[in-house]
């Protein structure tokens, strides 16, 4: 799936956290040509990180990440991960 992230992080609710930032995210969408296809998603908080994504504040990225359910997580944790792919 494809990811795009924008410029800058958002707060985002956390209990644990109360100053926690998230990612603001939305997804894309691409033909098989690599051309944009359809409106993206809306934008929203993605309150986990990226596994090997390391974001700079003020610039916007388009990732191509793999997402996989996790058989087993905490009670707060997510129940998916995401691992950049490029």
């Amino acid at each position: 799936m494809c990811l795009e992230v924008a410029a800058q992080t958002t707060p985002c609710q956390h209990p644990l956290s109360p100053r926690k930032t998230c990612l603001l995210v939305r997804e894309r969408h691409y033909d098989a040509h690599g051309l944009r296809s359809g409106p993206p998603g809306p934008w929203q908080p993605l309150p986990q990180d990226i596994e090997g994504y390391v974001h700079e504040a003020g610039t916007r990225n388009v990732l191509r990440v793999k997402r996989y359910l996790l058989k087993q997580t905490l009670a707060d944790a997510p129940s998916t991960a995401y691992v950049l792919d490029m």
